[in-house]
């Protein structure tokens, strides 16, 4: 989908405020913000919207985090979305926030889109991050829902679950080559240790600081503090071992959306880091591939890049690799 001339300065400001993530910032004051809200089939939910008239909506989906619809980083992005004029629903899932694999979870979002078509305007996109991106792919190809879904955007999402987890095995032979795959193995040996925690007998203060590290991890903590809590509690933990013994299959596969999607009647959008190590980019370019061998695959686009790390001292990324993402995040700004 190609981006207006009219809808360049819009979406220049949306990225613009996305990067500028704000240190110890509150609620901006022209966002009208609705906090813990009881939504359909007893789900939570928060409301991030324009104090005017918005003019599309979105449903948010967070990743395996401990902070739920409350992780700050998609708080900012919300907000950032709402000044754009874009109302946005974020569900509180409680299987990612306990760093489970539930099914149950793409039940609660389908009654969040459910909920936020009917409100309008427009359908809903949308927006997945991370393990919540395969949840964002796998709820708008629900039969149910898929007429209801206007776009998928899906950030770093995961294809299988199996596949993951072999993909970790596989890269934890040998250890972390750089500070940035040292950052990414941490997370995701922090989010198996939270999992597991009772199965690995960790002492409850190991417990403690590794929930309280992984509420902070993307945002607020140093290299050096994540270094520290891996020595102190994750070096010698069998931690795939301890997923393998817990493992679900059958949950696993429901939550994997590779052979799923063929219920899609919207366009999707796979954007992915391309130096992501808690799920590899391979992950979408497999996907893209499968969306592209559907009916109306044409319509799909892929955007891997480096403009997602964050990442002190990281190149600003080529010209055309900016127009594609521009291209990825356009659909929010409109409603069908």
């Amino acid at each position: 989908m190609i981006v207006g001339l009219a809808e360049l300065p819009r979406l220049a400001a949306l990225i613009t405020r996305l990067a500028r993530f704000p240190r110890g910032g509150g609620p901006d004051p022209r966002v009208a913000e609705r906090r813990g809200l009881s939504g359909p089939q007893g789900i939570f939910l928060d409301e991030y919207a324009p104090r005017g008239t918005p003019a599309a909506c979105a449903v948010l989906v967070h990743g395996m985090t401990p902070n739920g619809k409350d992780e700050p980083r998609l708080v900012h992005f919300a907000r950032a979305a709402a000044l754009a004029g874009i109302r946005c629903t974020i569900p509180h899932l409680p299987g990612l926030a306990a760093c489970r694999w539930e099914p149950s979870d793409l039940d609660a979002l389908a009654a969040a889109v459910d909920d936020a078509a009917a409100r309008g305007p427009g359908r809903p996109g949308l927006v997945g991050f991370s393990y919540g991106a395969g949840h964002a792919l796998l709820a708008a190809a629900r039969p149910a829902a898929a007429p209801a879904v206007r776009f998928v955007l899906a950030f770093g999402a995961c294809r299988s679950v199996h596949e993951l987890h072999d993909g970790y095995r596989a890269a934890w032979r040998a250890e972390p080559r750089n500070e940035a795959e040292w950052d990414d193995a941490i997370y995701a040996r922090l989010v198996l240790a939270h999992r597991h925690r009772e199965a690995l007998g960790l002492p409850r203060e190991a417990r403690a600081s590794i929930e309280e590290l992984l509420r902070r991890f993307c945002h607020a903590a140093t290299l050096g503090e994540k270094m520290a809590a891996h020595e102190r509690h994750l070096r010698g933990l069998d931690l795939l071992g301890a997923e393998e013994r817990a493992a679900d299959p059958t949950a696993d596969e429901a939550l994997s959306p590779s052979g799923k999607l063929g219920g899609l009647r919207c366009t999707v959008s796979l954007v992915h880091d391309r130096h992501d190590h808690v799920v590899p980019s391979s992950h979408s370019d497999r996907l893209f591939a499968e969306l592209r061998a559907l009916p109306g695959g044409d319509r799909h686009r892929l955007v891997l890049t480096t403009l997602l790390q964050g990442r002190a001292g990281a190149a600003l990324p080529p010209l055309g690799e900016l127009l594609h993402v521009f291209g990825a995040l356009g659909p929010l700004l409109r409603a069908e």
